[in-house]
């Protein structure tokens, strides 16, 4: 079996290259022998290089590209991902992009028969906050998760909630498949001992530092609970295209500190030197960073959005309203302060993310996957 994932957003530097890798590396851990494992990607230079021994990688650096932007940058992706499918003899391809760019990817794999397989991990939202033009573009984008849905042969989404959003979307259930990305619990595990928060709380976001992610909301909160904890921290970890806005914004705020995106030890260390992970945003799936806390025994603050209230019920974390800050200062301050109820979620989610999420327990639904789409 041959297997293709495919990246058609632009990639700017190793790190960004490395960090997609970890997909097709996972899916190639589950497979063994089973799969041969490629890795599709455009380059904004020809210097950008990284690939693991156990993948195929394919860079493609053309001059001036800038992926699928135009029509007829559209066409260049789709000939280059059908030529590469059929003189590599790829069975199944997959995207690892905006799921809503999948159609191009779609269009290349069925000029060559190739299988068709949409990885979803979050759906385009749409909201009354918006701009106009925000709203516009959205739409855009609806119309294109559509087509891509229709398209796909296969689809793999990260969440049971995700599914069923699919399937309201009218999208047939019987062809959904629901995988976690996983965690890799020798990697992501608990520090030795449960530190119990003083007065001096360390805060701790993971994310793309973009407005819906709910860092205003954060700040706001963060300025509140300093008048209870003197010596509050946060640290905003991440990259977005408001990061800059919002580093200034917290400029004259004491205790908030910038860092750039973490290597896996790096992230293990910040989570074991937390207090608290905090995600208020608008809108998820299923983030990854939220069972990565939870596996560190890091207790967790987010908002009930996506599948994050099934990963936090039953004593795992606290949920709070999106957009809501005093409901965010009030979990915080819950988490922070009830030593019993902290000590009962740090438990029960170190048990949550072994039992349902572990790389084992994804590695053998994956294998049933693929095999199940061979046998097809």
């Amino acid at each position: 079996m041959k297997i293709c994932y495919v990246s058609t957003d632009l990639i700017t530097d190793e790190k960004q290259l490395k960090f997609l890798h970890n997909i097709p590396v996972r899916t190639k851990s589950a497979l063994g022998n089973i799969a041969e494992v490629h890795f599709f990607n455009y380059i904004s230079s020809g210097s950008i290089q990284y690939c693991p021994d156990n993948i195929i990688n394919h860079s493609i650096h053309i001059r001036g590209f800038r992926a699928s932007s135009s029509l007829l940058n559209s066409f260049l992706v789709v000939n280059e991902i059908r030529k590469y499918c059929i003189a590599n003899d790829i069975d199944i391809v997959l995207n690892l992009s905006n799921h809503y760019k999948f159609y191009l990817i779609a269009i290349a794999a069925r000029l060559c028969n190739t299988k068709k397989v949409a990885r979803i991990a979050g759906i385009v939202p749409i909201s009354s906050n918006f701009s106009f033009r925000r709203r516009f573009t959205k739409r855009i984008g609806q119309l294109f998760e559509i087509l891509s849905l229709k398209l796909a042969d296969h689809i793999i989404c990260l969440s049971g909630s995700l599914k069923n959003e699919l399937a309201r979307r009218h999208t047939d259930p019987k062809k959904i498949t629901v995988i976690s990305q996983g965690v890799d619990l020798s990697i992501f595990s608990p520090a030795e001992g449960n530190k119990k928060p003083e007065n001096k709380i360390h805060l701790l976001f993971v994310g793309r530092v973009v407005n819906a992610k709910g860092i205003n909301e954060l700040i706001q909160a963060y300025k509140i609970l300093k008048e209870s904890f003197t010596g509050l921290r946060l640290t905003i970890c991440g990259h977005g295209n408001e990061r800059d806005m919002f580093i200034r914004k917290t400029n004259n705020i004491a205790g908030i500190t910038f860092i750039d995106f973490l290597t896996h030890k790096e992230l293990v260390e910040q989570y074991h030197k937390s207090d608290v992970l905090v995600l208020p945003s608008y809108s998820e799936g299923l983030p990854n960073v939220v069972l990565e806390a939870m596996a560190c025994g890091l207790p967790v603050v987010a908002t009930r959005v996506g599948n994050i209230p099934v990963m936090l019920s039953e004593n795992r974390g606290v949920l709070v309203k999106p957009r809501d800050v005093n409901d965010l200062v009030s979990g915080i301050k819950k988490i922070s302060e009830d030593e019993e109820f902290r000590n009962n979620c740090i438990e029960n989610s170190f048990a949550y993310v072994k039992s349902k999420h572990s790389l084992s327990v994804v590695s053998d639904l994956t294998i049933k996957f693929f095999q199940s789409i061979q046998d097809a």
